[in-house]
């Protein structure tokens, strides 16, 4: 069986359910259930398994792992339209809310509004100097630009309805600002269920603990490519050009 590796203070840190959760996976090697042996459980069922963060949701199997979650003890039986449910939901990814609602709160109570700050650094092509522009979360680089973006975290969730075809489509929820006041029309969350953006709403993206280089022209010997090509210096002009 594979060996646990469990950050036991990074769990512990969750409102509590990361001790019930820490149980759980500890007592997975006593269930009737594995991926050599047949399962001693009668009737249909579903299986909790936990991932590395300790979200939880259950699924039909007898692996000790599937997609990263762990197998525990804990399990539930289902009928042949939950089955097919519980297909659905795991070939998409989901998690319900209401049973991962402790890590949930916790994760927004963690993911607090910040700035970002624009920063410039050079770079050449053909030993011709140009200007590069990102951003970091370091205020206090030397090589910043006076631009900065107030940041704040967005959250989706996810409803399944009955097509007229009788499929399973996935509905995605607006983006708010906390899941509990959708949760109850959304039940379900993919494990990126958040992300930082900008006050327009547009997702955004920076460089942490980046170091201030200073670049130097380099060697062009034998390079007669320049913009077009897909070359590093190319792409890099691309990228990060204001």
């Amino acid at each position: 069986m594979k060996k646990l590796n469990i950050n036991f203070q990074k769990m512990m840190k969750l409102k509590g359910t990361s001790l019930v959760l820490v149980g759980t996976l500890l007592a997975s090697s006593l269930t009737g259930c594995s991926s050599n042996d047949k399962c001693d459980i009668s009737f249909k069922h579903a299986h909790m398994y936990v991932n590395e963060d300790g979200y939880v949701r259950y699924i039909e199997s007898e692996k000790n792992e599937v997609k990263g979650c762990l197998r525990s003890y804990k399990y539930e039986e289902i009928d042949e339209e939950e089955s097919k449910l519980y297909k659905f939901l795991n070939s998409k990814g989901l998690f319900r809310i209401d049973e991962n609602l402790d890590l949930v709160l916790a994760q927004q109570e963690a993911n607090k509004d910040f700035n970002i700050y624009e920063y410039s650094y050079l770079f050449f092509i053909k030993a011709f100097p140009y200007t590069g522009y990102s951003w970091t979360n370091d205020p206090n680089r030397a090589d910043l630009t006076g631009e900065t973006k107030e940041c704040h975290y967005v959250y989706q969730a996810y409803n399944i309805v009955v097509d007229e075809r009788g499929k399973y489509v996935l509905v995605p929820s607006e983006k708010v600002t906390d899941l509990t006041t959708v949760m109850e029309d959304y039940p379900y969350i993919k494990i990126e269920y958040y992300k930082a953006v900008d006050k327009d709403g547009i997702e955004v993206s920076y460089d942490a603990d980046v170091p201030e280089v200073t670049v130097s022209a380099p060697n062009i010997s034998g390079n007669s490519c320049g913009c077009d090509c897909g070359c590093e210096c190319s792409n890099t002009l691309r990228k990060t050009n204001k």
